[in-house]
């Protein structure tokens, strides 16, 4: 600045500014030496480049010195928005001034990025997937700036990847076994990372998130070819193409397991057998006795308990439908059991055991049901249960399909057949049934046949045998073995207790209390008789003449027990000796059961002059007992007339019927066996099944049904030799 055009020219006052952004310039007259006049005032570049700059606002302003040295205040809540891989929007809250903000300075790390009036700002141009910081500044007019913000930290978005994975190379399959493989390969490269491959099997995804570059594959089928491809993916979806198939063969299946039938003996054992028996001799030519054919097996044991064991090459795969199927002819009625192993020396059966008639030909039936239903064969053996010697002759052994037949809507003279279609047989033209071994009918277009004209209380035979057009056997049911209901009138009763205690009978009980006027609860009628034993306690009856008996009389009775402590019964054919053999019981308490004993557990007595229930515990114990009797049937009943090879069938009833819960099976065995008792739905399938001994002669057995439904069900009593059914209704 000049005083006067050639005048003394004053001191320079350096000026610096920001660029890009209007500076407010204030100097004090002082910084001139405080002239008393001036002519010219020079705005030069001290830089000694060449720059343009803009000036406004050009004024002297006469008076004392007000220039602004106050900042503003810090912007504060710096925070970011709309965070995109390359963008973002920061937004701060605005800050105060003395005399006014003008600017925000935004500051990207070190480095000024913008000078905004506002209070946001759109950052653009920013790299995918990294890491920023901000901080904002303000400033007023003179200049001044305010302290930094809040620093705010921020990532954008992942990269946009457009890019596949390479395929995945040198796919191949090792360990191949008959059920599974391994699939191994190279693995792929992609420009982020691989995440998952995926795994076809037969153009199948077979796994959609394998991490690794193996796959162990289970499941498959012995002697068939895969064909296996891989791809790879990465985070983004993108995926590479299929890498080069392989294709892998498992190996072949092993020779299949026979179902259905197989013929074990005939003429000869089946070369797919073995024998592994012991304490035998055996003849597999036997000549005489023979029943199909010209020849049979003896065999012969040498000691009690000897086995003819067989084995087989492989397994026999059964179905519950399954059935053993073989004639015997013993020399003796010794005890014979059957029984199968699942593997030579191990899965063993339960045994199905029998007393065979001897000197004539019958054919044994044993189902899966009875030996547990084992799902696989690989031993047999048919044993002798009992010492010394014994000689039994075989013929026709066999394994095959069967079918069921039951027998309804029972009679004193009638009864109706029924029986399912067998399975997996298609070419049924008709059925055939057979009576007590003779033809029946044998043009039975359905799978049912009432059957007349029968004797009451008689025992029967039937079998039904599904045949095709040209009148061959396809397969034959399980024998079954069904009684017309007991003539009237066919037993007598001697009534101890109903309602009162008989008088022909006197009470010399001890160690308990006697009620024969009890009101609650009863059974029968109105009243039942309460006995409450102390210790050691017994109800002990004297007849005034002792009552001859047969091993078919029961001593039958219902209890309500308020324990179960055992109970034990005992006879006596004279008031104090002649003692039977004792039947100890448990009774299930708080519910009335009927308890039935046959003179074979007592040791078959031939009359009974006193009679014992007797409490081998300590007391107090109460039961309640009704309608205490003695029943013996009187001979009109009657077994049917068969043939040689049919003995005399056994038969069953079922009482009462309809019932409403315990229920009494009454079965007159010709001979000793052991089976099933079992109670079937309308589906065949057993809601109750219980082991049981059958001796020869009547058998009793209560079945506790009051927790099953309303509805019909069928009673089945299954030995190796019999089958009998009898329909029940139950009613709640």
């Amino acid at each position: 600045m000049s005083q006067v055009d050639v005048g003394q020219t004053t001191d320079f006052y350096n000026i610096t500014a920001e660029p890009n952004t209007w500076t407010l310039v204030r100097i004090p007259w002082s910084e001139w030496g405080n002239p008393a006049q001036l002519q010219r005032i020079s705005i030069t570049d001290g830089s000694g480049g060449t720059q343009s700059f803009i000036v406004d606002d050009i004024r002297l302003v006469a008076g004392a010195d007000s220039r602004d040295t106050e900042a503003p205040t810090a912007p504060t809540t710096l925070g970011t928005s709309n965070v995109t891989d390359t963008s973002l929007r920061l937004t701060w809250t605005a800050s105060t001034d003395n005399v006014g903000v003008t600017t925000y300075e935004v500051v990207q790390g070190n480095t000024i990025l913008n000078n905004v009036a506002g209070t946001s700002l759109d950052v653009s141009g920013l790299s995918c997937n990294t890491s920023y910081n901000f901080t904002v500044r303000a400033k007023d007019a003179a200049g001044n700036i305010s302290a930094n913000s809040n620093t705010v930290y921020v990532m954008t978005a992942p990269c946009s990847d457009n890019q596949a994975p390479t395929v995945p190379l040198n796919l191949v399959a090792n360990t191949v076994t008959a059920s599974g493989l391994t699939l191994t390969w190279s693995a792929s490269t992609d420009n982020v990372g691989i995440t998952a491959y995926e795994v076809y099997q037969n153009g199948v995804l077979l796994n959609g998130n394998v991490a690794s570059t193996s796959l162990t594959v289970g499941n498959l089928a012995c002697g068939t070819t895969y064909t296996y491809t891989v791809l790879a993916k990465d985070a983004s979806g993108n995926k590479s193409g299929q890498s080069a198939a392989t294709n892998a063969t498992t190996p072949a299946c092993p020779p299949a397991q026979p179902t259905g039938n197989e013929v074990i003996y005939d003429e000869l054992l089946n070369a797919n057998w073995q024998e592994w028996g012991w304490s035998i001799n055996s003849n597999y030519a036997n000549a005489n006795p023979v029943k199909v054919n010209q020849q049979s097996l003896a065999v012969n044991y040498t000691d009690g308990w000897g086995g003819w064991a067989i084995t087989r090459n492989t397994h026999f795969v059964t179905t519950p439908q399954t059935i053993l199927r073989f004639w015997i002819y013993a020399t003796t009625n010794k005890t014979i059991g059957i029984c199968t192993n699942s593997e030579n020396e191990s899965g063993q059966s339960p045994y199905v055991s029998f007393q065979p008639t001897p000197n004539v030909w019958q054919e044994v039936v044993i189902t899966m049901p009875q030996l547990a239903n084992p799902a696989k064969i690989k031993r047999l053996t048919i044993q002798s249960q009992a010492p010394g010697e014994n000689l039994i002759y075989l013929d026709n052994v066999r394994l095959e399909g069967s079918f069921s037949v039951t027998a309804s809507n029972v009679t004193a003279s009638g009864l109706l057949l029924n029986w399912t279609v067998p399975s997996g047989v298609t070419n049924i033209a008709s059925y055939a049934v057979s009576q007590n071994g003779t033809l029946l009918n044998g043009s039975v277009s359905g799978t049912s046949l009432d059957i007349t004209g029968l004797t009451c209380g008689t025992g029967y035979n039937f079998t039904v045998q599904a045949n095709d057009a040209a009148g061959n056997g396809l397969m034959t049911s399980v024998p079954l073995s069904v009684s017309t209901t007991f003539c009237t009138g066919s037993s007598t009763v001697e009534l101890i207790y109903d309602e009162a205690f008989n008088s022909g009978w006197d009470d010399w009980s001890w160690g308990l209390a006697t009620n024969y006027a009890n009101l609650n609860p009863v059974k029968i009628g109105q009243k039942s008789a309460l006995l409450t034993f102390e210790g050691w306690g017994a109800w002990s009856i004297f007849r005034k003449t002792a009552l001859p008996v047969t091993p078919q009389s029961t001593i039958r009775f219902w209890m309500y027990a308020t324990t179960n402590k055992t109970l034990a019964l005992t006879t006596y054919a004279e008031n104090d000796s002649q003692a039977s053999q004792t039947y100890s019981f448990q009774p299930t308490p708080n519910g009335w059961q009927e308890v039935v004993i046959t003179m074979p557990q007592l040791g078959n007595p031939t009359r009974i002059k006193r009679l014992v229930l007797n409490m081998p515990t300590f007391g107090p114990n109460p039961i309640y007992l009704d309608n205490v009797r003695i029943e013996t049937p009187n001979g009109s009943a009657r077994v049917a007339a068969l043939s040689a090879e049919f003995p005399a069938e056994d038969r069953m009833t079922v009482s009462p019927n309809p019932a409403t819960g315990p229920v009494r099976v009454q079965v007159l065995a010709k001979e000793a066996q052991t089976g099933t008792l079992s109670v079937l739905n309308l589906t065949g399938m057993p809601i109750v099944s219980q082991p049981i001994v059958a001796e020869a002669g009547l058998n009793e057995y209560t079945l506790d049904l009051s927790q099953q439904p309303s509805g019909l069900y069928l009673v089945e009593w299954q030995t190796a030799t019999r089958r009998l059914t009898q329909r029940l209704v139950l009613t709640k």
